[in-house]
């Protein structure tokens, strides 16, 4: 044993202290005693209470105090100063120890350090605490349970389960202060990793890289899965009060490349988003899904981009990157599509709905341009058209009170804004009043606007011009009666050659007032007259064939539905009989013919022997 001795603690409580202090005097005394060439001795103090113990392996001293959970040790100091305490630890009033310089471990024999289930380990300096461990790991446990491993033959930090400690999670750190975080579920896939603070996630990437935060999914399902590289669930849980206003963001992206003044190019993006799938199977791929629902206000886009040179959506073609529409919002939330082409003028814009296409504009204005220039106008009520020589020149459609509509053409410096119709096939007239309508004085023309039309010169007459001469006049003269004559025209008829037969032969005046009928090879049996379901008066010419000596046995009167007359079945002649027709070869007879057709009866005279 050391001549020297052991040097007591400083206590702070002062009899406390003293007893100690004389403790240690009687504990030297019998450490004197010690043999210096033995492994390990130990002299009882205090009828086996309290022990002092020299371990001549470690080159230390410690004292140790019986208590009913075993034996508890405390560390000495040998005495190799005049200082009255020991400059290794002292006794707190609290009962605490404290390490007044530092603490060293090394070369423990044997191999372990422990201490009683009870105790704890605090280790609170001023200085740097050093773990080395030449095996090259440092584990924690909580009795037997492996808690963390600092792995520093592999750079490594593994924190354990408490279900099993094979599943762990990892920090490694590789060249270049490379960090990795690492989870292993020995049982399946369930290492998830989660960051629960209770403040904000902060990552501050080095600025000179590429990439701020990089996340590489690659999934192996097999069957039916859906499966995300970012996920954010973001849940607001609280109770907005009333007055008060909650603006919770998913995702919130924020890219200011505004500062410092830049003399390149830049091109900024918040989200650049590459989707690519392959024709193998049924691939769909949606660049950007967007679901909004339950609010009072649903916005599933909301885009807001300086006005002016930008737009608010641009969607390029996949042929030609040159060729897109865009979308841009202005001042007063004015609104423009615009297509480009870059090669011609193709770049149509095609609206092709499964239902209804609605137009609602607030001030009831739709303008259709070209290059800047309107050609066609909307209105509430009114459709312009406008030609694209002059502005001034246009053709419009106005919609006034139940409907009334007027086709007006204006032509700023003449009075040439003709209106054509041209269908290519016929052009249908239908009112519901049965009305169509020709200003008075206003001609209808039929040689494109020559001298040949009707018209109204005054009112309640009707003339009709062919050629710049009046043809036909007629007048309403109310009491006076009504009259038509034709001023500069001769009024005729054309005249129908019916078909001869010899039992009945039909004269039809229902389709001219003037017949030509010449006998066959025999005599007539009935002579049908036909008359329309007007009176009128009507001429038949009877001519006999070459033979002559023909005759006509029955004159028949018939009404227009074919039926004989109700007034008289038979032509009722003058003298009361029935002509007596000259027999003469090829001669004529004219017979007349009024016919009444209210009384339905027809009255006949014959002109006879009109030769040749």
């Amino acid at each position: 044993m050391p001549k020297s001795t052991l040097l007591s603690p400083n206590i702070t409580d002062i009899a406390t202290d003293r007893a100690v202090s004389n403790l240690y005097k009687q504990v030297n005394k019998l450490l004197s005693s010690f043999q210096v060439d033995a492994d390990l001795y130990q002299n009882d103090i205090l009828e086996g209470t309290v022990r002092a113990i020299y371990d001549t392996g470690l080159k230390s001293c410690r004292l140790e105090a019986k208590t009913p959970k075993g034996w508890v040790s405390v560390p000495a100091q040998l005495k190799t100063t005049a200082r009255g305490y020991t400059d290794l630890f002292q006794l707190e009033n609290s009962g605490d120890l404290l390490v007044k310089s530092s603490l060293k471990i090394g070369k423990i024999n044997p191999a372990s350090i422990s201490l009683d289930r009870l105790s704890n380990l605090t280790l609170d300096v001023n200085g740097d605490i050093e773990l080395n461990a030449d095996g090259g790991q440092i584990t924690i446990k909580d009795d037997t349970a492996t808690g963390f491993t600092f792995d520093t033959a592999n750079n490594q930090i593994r924190i354990h389960s408490p279900d099993n400690p094979n599943n762990q999670g990892y920090f490694t750190a590789s060249a270049d202060g490379v960090i990795t975080i690492s989870t292993q579920d020995i049982g399946g896939q369930d290492g998830h990793l989660t960051l629960d603070p209770d403040g904000q996630i902060i990552m501050t990437p080095e600025p000179s890289q590429s990439q701020g935060v990089h996340i590489d999914f690659d999934t192996t399902h097999t069957t039916n899965k859906t499966c995300s590289a970012l996920y954010v669930d973001t849940d607001q849980t609280g109770i907005i009060a009333s007055g008060q206003t909650l603006n919770i963001t998913g995702i919130d992206s924020r890219v200011n490349t505004n500062s410092p003044t830049m003399v390149g190019t830049v091109n900024a993006y918040g989200i650049k988003n590459a989707v690519t799938c392959g024709t193998s199977g049924v691939q769909t791929a949606y660049g950007l899904w967007t679901e909004v629902f339950g609010g009072d206000t649903n916005i599933g886009l909301h885009i807001q981009t300086t006005d002016g040179g930008t737009s608010d959506i641009k969607i390029v073609s996949s042929a030609n990157v040159a060729d897109y529409c865009t979308i841009s919002t202005t001042t007063n939330g004015e609104t423009t599509i615009a297509t480009v082409d870059a090669d011609s003028h193709a770049a149509n814009l095609t609206l092709d709905v499964d239902g209804t296409i609605n137009f609602d504009s607030e001030d009831g204005v739709w303008n259709f341009k070209d290059s800047g220039t309107t050609l066609t106008s909307l209105t509430a009520d009114r459709f312009n058209m406008f030609s694209s020589a002059d502005q001034a020149d246009f053709f419009r459609i106005s919609i006034g009170s139940s409907g009334e509509t007027t086709l007006t053409t204006v032509d700023d410096g003449a009075a040439v804004g003709h209106l054509k119709l041209v269908p290519d096939g016929d052009l249908i007239l239908d009112p519901a009043s049965q009305k169509t309508i020709i200003n008075a004085t206003d001609g209808l023309y039929f040689d494109g606007g020559g001298d040949t039309y009707l018209y109204e010169p005054s009112a309640d007459v009707l003339r009709v011009i062919v050629g710049g001469d009046i043809l036909i006049h007629a007048e309403e003269n109310g009491d006076d009666g009504n009259r038509v004559y034709f001023p500069s025209a001769a009024v005729g008829f054309n005249q129908v050659e019916p078909t001869y037969n010899a039992s009945t032969t039909i004269v039809d005046f229902r389709f001219s007032n003037k017949q030509f009928v010449t006998f066959g090879s025999g005599n007539i049996t009935n002579m049908n007259v036909m008359f329309p379901d007007m009176s009128g008066n009507f001429q038949l010419l009877l001519k006999q064939d070459g033979t002559g000596s023909r005759t006509v046995t029955n004159w028949k009167a018939m009404e227009s539905d074919e039926s004989a007359a109700d007034g008289s079945a038979a032509v009722v002649w003058a003298g009361g009989s029935n002509p007596t027709l000259t027999t003469d070869a090829n001669h004529v007879d004219i017979l007349s013919f009024y016919w009444d057709a209210d009384n339905e009866i027809a009255y006949g005279v014959a002109t006879l022997d009109f030769q040749f």
